[in-house]
């Protein structure tokens, strides 16, 4: 997948509070599907840093997608049929950090979507998932942060309840702060996860990613993620 990403960002701090809005236009190229994509993203954000231990995230995300196949097949069904290939999705999360001691912080967070694909063939692709994550972070000082914790991921197909699973995994990784504008991140999941099919599967994932804070507006951010825990087919 290539995708050329584009974001305008409002946020407005008052104190201990900051909130925010953002719009992304995102473009993709599926190059083994031979397939063009658009996404339009609409994020409402709000953060509360409290004056005692914790400080709170929340935000709401509308996301649509318009996928485009090539040739002169596709095309011209697409002319006869306005929905083809469109996804909906709209995805809520919510983040804690609470401060044990001076070393130590609990991080709960919790996100649920709901995906619906509005084209005629593919309503049994329509599901709900809800994602749980209990961290504990320990604070190296002065530099590196490393955490670990317990994952929880619920999937469900009304359509298609074979498809259904539910996955339980552990996390761990580390955050590395090289200056107070570079930050290196590194998270590995080990999980299990279980269809109401029968079938079973161990997989894992790793995510790297790095942010560079060019100025008070604008930062570069680079992600590579590898992920070979298998989906219900």
């Amino acid at each position: 997948i290539t995708y050329l990403e584009s974001q305008i960002l409002f946020a407005d701090p008052r104190g201990a509070l900051l909130y925010g809005v953002a719009y992304e236009v995102n473009a993709f190229r599926y190059h083994k599907r031979n397939q063009n994509a658009i996404n339009h993203d609409l994020k409402i954000f709000l953060d509360v840093e409290t004056a005692g231990r914790s400080e709170y995230h929340a935000e709401y995300t509308l996301e649509t997608e318009n996928s485009l196949l090539l040739g002169p097949e596709e095309i011209d069904l697409l002319r006869r049929n306005s929905d083809f290939q469109r996804n909906v999705e709209h995805l809520w999360a919510g983040r804690m950090r609470y401060a044990l001691n001076e070393t130590n912080a609990l991080v709960p967070q919790i996100d649920y979507s709901l995906f619906d694909d509005q084209s005629r063939s593919d309503a049994a692709t329509d599901r709900r998932i809800l994602n749980a994550i209990l961290d504990l972070d320990h604070d190296l000082k002065p530099q590196w942060v490393v955490f670990g914790g317990y994952r929880f991921r619920d999937v469900a197909f009304p359509g298609s309840p074979l498809k259904d699973s539910q996955g339980h995994g552990v996390r761990l990784g580390t955050r590395y702060e090289l200056t107070e504008i570079i930050q290196l991140n590194l998270v590995s999941t080990l999980e299990h996860q279980e269809w109401e099919s029968g079938q079973q599967d161990n997989g894992l994932s790793l995510e790297l990613s790095g942010l560079y804070q060019l100025g008070p507006r604008t930062e570069v951010a680079v992600a590579y993620k590898e992920k070979n825990i298998p989906s219900f087919t």
